[in-house]
């Protein structure tokens, strides 16, 4: 019992000293020394600041002055570790005692020791519980730490997870915008105008001279174009960091703070394109994997470069001379020894660049890059359409289009839409002095005829000083020629 009571610490609160020395004689014997208190008032205070083991109350203490026992506070908590002493004729007073929880009863008129001991086994199976209480509530404290550990990870894996999945969303996305867009813009403006989470995007590159950095053009609600930037010094190689940081500052002012800012690179270490991003909320700003979708775009510039500069091929290219003889032999037959680049059903399409070249030349202090125009319009072409065709460049005002008969009704279509989307003041020097001219090409069908052809350049490309000469419908071309030799079914087409 010694090693269980040793750390016990007993106050006692009784009225007769023959009971205190009895009782104190019980406990000295399990190793306990019990501090004795003469007055309610002062074991009041001094269990009030440290609540000992166990406390032997006297039922003729109960009460003292205003003082009444049963209303200290640990009493109404039902936490007071108290045992009352009561006699043969103070057994009255235990009544006082029913609404207060208590470990026991000791009386006077029988042996204390073993009442006592008895009681220490409670106080000690009291004191285990507690510390078993304890233990779990400390056990259970340090699991919900962990589970709260967990639930943070478990919530940190979702969200990566959501935004893992995002990524792969919008670069599945980028994906078919390649495969579908006419360039990088065109691939960026459908993708970002489409994510929720994006409220406002900017796009600038370098001018063709590297001296500026210049925003297209869009219709696209989301997209924020930003005024050009003369950068006080040409950057043939990329966009410099001292480009770079001006273009942030203006673009800050423009759509506001807290941007996002993807560097695309080409084959170069400094960037060719860049773009800004004002999310919708914060969260996806700093959650979303950025750095990622950076390096996948900069493979989707690459990828649009690539297809362009294929687009290119010189064996795409025909000469106006071997463009009339092909015109020629659908009419009156092949000549001997006569090789053609092109022997299949076709479809001739004309496209009418003299508004462009009137606006040039009405801006004769401008400059006009031509040999980007050329490779950019027919490039893009190429990538919008998803159509095989030949070009022939009939001077620098008409582009003709030869593509085969069974899909000329749809590449028709498609490149009227493509020619009022395309960008031509991004050619100009300065653009910004160009964006409100009409410059949209006339796109029409001709008949696969030579003199046809001539007769279409002679009424829509001719000039008189500045101004341009009015655009005439062409009269339908009426074709009355017998070639009993010629196999093919050729009907003649009306001009659309």
């Amino acid at each position: 019992m010694n090693k269980q009571t040793h750390h016990l610490e007993v106050a006692l609160l009784l009225a007769d000293m023959k009971d205190v020395q009895d009782v104190s004689a019980v406990f000295r014997q399990a190793g306990v020394i019990p501090h004795f208190y003469e007055d309610l008032k002062t074991f009041w205070r001094d269990v009030t600041v440290k609540v000992p083991t166990l406390c032997v109350v006297d039922v003729r203490k109960m009460s003292e002055g205003d003082l009444v026992f049963k209303n200290h506070p640990m009493i109404a908590k039902n936490t007071f570790p108290v045992a009352f002493v009561y006699s043969n004729e103070t057994s009255p007073l235990l009544y006082s005692t029913y609404e207060i929880f208590n470990l026991g009863l000791l009386n006077t008129s029988l042996n204390f020791k073993g009442q006592v001991k008895s009681l220490l086994w409670r106080v000690n199976k009291e004191l285990n519980l507690e510390n078993k209480i304890r233990s779990l509530e400390y056990s259970e404290t340090k699991v919900q730490r962990q589970l709260g550990v967990l639930d943070t990870a478990f919530v940190d894996l979702k969200e990566r997870r959501y935004y893992d999945e995002r990524l792969k969303e919008v670069c599945g996305d980028f994906e078919r915008a390649k495969l579908n867009g006419s360039d990088f813009f065109d691939a960026c403006e459908k993708v970002f105008s489409g994510m929720k989470e994006v409220a406002e995007f900017s796009y600038l590159e370098l001018s063709h001279n590297g001296q500026k950095l210049v925003s297209p053009k869009s219709f696209v609600k989301k997209f924020r174009m930003i005024p050009s930037l003369w950068l006080g010094k040409a950057c043939p190689e990329g966009i410099e960091y001292f480009a770079q940081k001006m273009a942030s500052e203006v673009t800050v002012e423009t759509l506001g703070s807290d941007l996002m800012q993807l560097q695309i690179r080409g084959t170069g270490d400094l960037p060719e394109k860049l773009i800004f991003i004002r999310t919708e909320t914060e969260e996806f700003l700093n959650s979303f994997n950025w750095s990622f979708l950076e390096i996948f775009l900069c493979g989707i510039y690459g990828y649009f470069k690539i297809r362009n500069h294929q687009a290119m091929d010189s064996s795409r290219f025909v000469g106006p001379w071997e463009l009339f003889s092909v015109l020629d032999s659908y009419l009156y037959g092949k000549t001997a020894g006569q090789n053609l680049e092109i022997d299949k059903d076709i479809t001739l399409i004309d496209v009418d660049f003299s508004l462009m070249v009137e606006v040039i030349k009405s801006k004769p202090h401008i400059r006009f890059h031509w040999k980007n125009f050329i490779y950019d319009f027919v490039s893009r072409l190429e990538g919008h359409t998803k159509v095989d065709f030949r070009v022939s460049c009939i001077g620098v005002d008409h582009l003709a289009l030869v593509v085969e008969k069974r899909i000329g009704e749809a590449f028709f279509k498609n490149l009227k839409g493509f020619v009022e989307r395309f960008s031509y003041w991004r050619y100009f020097e300065e653009s910004e002095l160009i964006l409100t001219k009409e410059m949209i090409p006339l796109v029409k069908m001709v008949p696969l005829s030579s003199s046809a052809y001539l007769r279409l350049l002679d009424g829509y490309s001719v000039f008189i000083g500045e101004s341009q000469k009015k655009h005439e419908e062409l009269p339908t071309l009426q074709m009355d020629v017998k070639v009993p030799a010629l196999k093919s079914n050729f009907k003649p087409l009306e001009l659309q």
